[in-house]
Formats: C-alpha cells, sequence, structure tokens
C-alpha cells in the first residue's frame, strides 16, 4: 500500500530545518582571553553596540563567561535598540526558542523582519519559514516563503538553499523543477548541509528529474547519517518494510532501522519495535521488540 505524499516528506524536512539552522552568530564566537572579556564589557557598558552584540554571543554560547542566555538577550536587546541587524536576528531566536526570554513568536517573527530586510541572510531564512509554517503575526503564504529563502540562498546560507530548492520540488511560490532543486541541494550539500543529502537522496527515490534508483538513494541518506542525520535512513526503512517506492523487503527495513537507532534515533527505535512485534517468522521478534 502507497502512502507518504510528496508534500509530507517536504514539510518533515522543512519542520527539520526550523529545529536544525540556528544559525546563531557562529562568526561572534570569539576566543577571547578574560582580559578582553573586561575591555569588551567596559566598551559595551559605554554603549558600544557591536562590543554589546560580541559580549552577548560570550555569554550565549559560554566562551571565557559561564553560559547565561539572560546576560546574552540583556546585552543583545541594547545592541539590537541601536539598530545592528545582526543583534536583532539573534534576539529574535531568543524570542522564538524561549532562551534567556520568555517565548514570544510574534516578537521574534517581528525582529527576523527587521534584520531581513537589513539583508541578514539567516534572518530571512528564519522569516521564510515563518511563512511556511504559519506563526503568530505571518499568515502561510508560498510566494513570501519562496521570496525570503531565495534571498537567503542567493547569499549562501546552506539551510535556505534546501529550504529553496524544496521549493522547486513541491511548487511552493514557484512551478515545480526538480533539475533547479537539485541544483540548490547540491550547493547545500557541498557545505555539508544534511538536510540537503536527505533531498538529493529523495529524488533518487523518487525518481524526480533522475532516474530513480533506491540504491543512489540510501548512498545520499548514508552520507547524511555520517552527518549524525539518521532521518533519511529511517524513512528509507520504512519504505522498505511496507514497499512504498521501492520493492518491499523487511529484512533490509530492520537493517537500515537498526542502524538508526542504534545511534539514539527516537523514530527509528519506535518502529524498529512495531516492525519487530508485527513481523513475519524471519523478523518476528517479541524481545528486540520490547527492548527497543
Amino acid at each position: 500500500m502507497k502512502r507518504k505524499t510528496l508534500n509530507l516528506w517536504l514539510i518533515t524536512a522543512l519542520v527539520a530545518m526550523i529545529l536544525c539552522c540556528v544559525g546563531l552568530v557562529l562568526s561572534f564566537r570569539c576566543t577571547s582571553s578574560g582580559k578582553t572579556i573586561k575591555e569588551l564589557t567596559a566598551r559595551a557598558e559605554a554603549g558600544d553596540a557591536q562590543a554589546q552584540l560580541k559580549l552577548g554571543a560570550h555569554y550565549y554560547w559560554g566562551e571565557n563567561v559561564p553560559t547565561n542566555y539572560k546576560k546574552a538577550v540583556y546585552w543583545w536587546k541594547k545592541s539590537a535598540a541601536s539598530g545592528v541587524s545582526m543583534a536583532q536576528y539573534v534576539l529574535g531566536v531568543c524570542y522564538g526558542r524561549g532562551n534567556g526570554i520568555r517565548k514570544d513568536k510574534r516578537k521574534a517573527v517581528e525582529l527576523y523582519r527587521k534584520a531581513a530586510e537589513a539583508n541578514i541572510a539567516p534572518a530571512q531564512r528564519e522569516l521564510g519559514i515563518a511563512y511556511l509554517m504559519g506563526t503568530d503575526g505571518v499568515p502561510k503564504s508560498a510566494e513570501k516563503t519562496f521570496y525570503w529563502l531565495k534571498r537567503a540562498a542567493l547569499q549562501g546560507d546552506a539551510c535556505a538553499q534546501t529550504g529553496f530548492g524544496l521549493c522547486y520540488e513541491d511548487g511552493r511560490g514557484i512551478s515545480i523543477n526538480y533539475t533547479t532543486a537539485m541544483k540548490w541541494y547540491l550547493k547545500a550539500a557541498k557545505q555539508g548541509d544534511s538536510d540537503a543529502l536527505i533531498c538529493l537522496g529523495q529524488l533518487y527515490l523518487k525518481g524526480h528529474g533522475v532516474k530513480k534508483d533506491a540504491e543512489k538513494a540510501e548512498k545520499y541518506y548514508q552520507l547524511a547519517a555520517e552527518k549524525g542525520n539518521y532521518w533519511g535512513i529511517t524513512q528509507l526503512g520504512k519504505c522498505y518494510h511496507n514497499g512504498w517506492d521501492v520493492k518491499e523487503d523487511k529484512s533490509k527495513a530492520i537493517k537500515l532501522l537498526r542502524q538508526a537507532a542504534k545511534n539514539g534515533y527516537q523514530e527509528a527505535q519506535y518502529f524498529l519495535g512495531i516492525y519487530y512485534s508485527l513481523g513475519t517468522d524471519k523478523t518476528k521478534d517479541i524481545n528486540s521488540a520490547i527492548k527497543w
């Protein structure tokens, strides 16, 4: 029995982007000495907005000072109030995730928009995803999802490039074009984005724009797994178990799910337990079902 429409695969992948692509000011992850922190603090207290931004990053990441989200928010608020666009973005992330401040998605979107309009790529990505999902203050809009992901993708944001490719694969705000989708997935994959590798595998699994090839699909899923992303091999395992897009192969399904489950991937553990409990004479194993 066939199921798992393309849209469901793509929505799941984009939701994963929300969780994985935080992109918090990596360029400000400083290795300053204690003396430099004192100097940075003095500058921040004197009203230097860039120093406030960097000091907030130190507190957020816990580098040369104890991790303290509230202090990070304190300094980022000051920097954002002075008009520093990156500070507006990272403060939005804190509001969106409830780090150091009460979660407020409406406020997060407001800050993302300010930073996005100032051409901060990760803020553009977050705003695009907000329009995809529909959240406080932002109605769903395929066209605006496409617009903001495109702006971030063109600046080289890997997660946005994957999302932009998904727009082409699913026809969100643009006509479906699998060739263009693959182009953006490859760009993101070259930057190490594991979701892009999964999307490339999906193209081969579905035969979208390329010849259907389950072996090539698994190759990309395994590359993603090497980066700690087990979503792809878990879905492929479910496909082999149920005969979705591939020839049914219960043993192959169990092998793939065990690989992901042993690495702590909970969805794989859950389905592995179910498949062991409902398996055939060769795969049924109640003890293993209980274990997983």
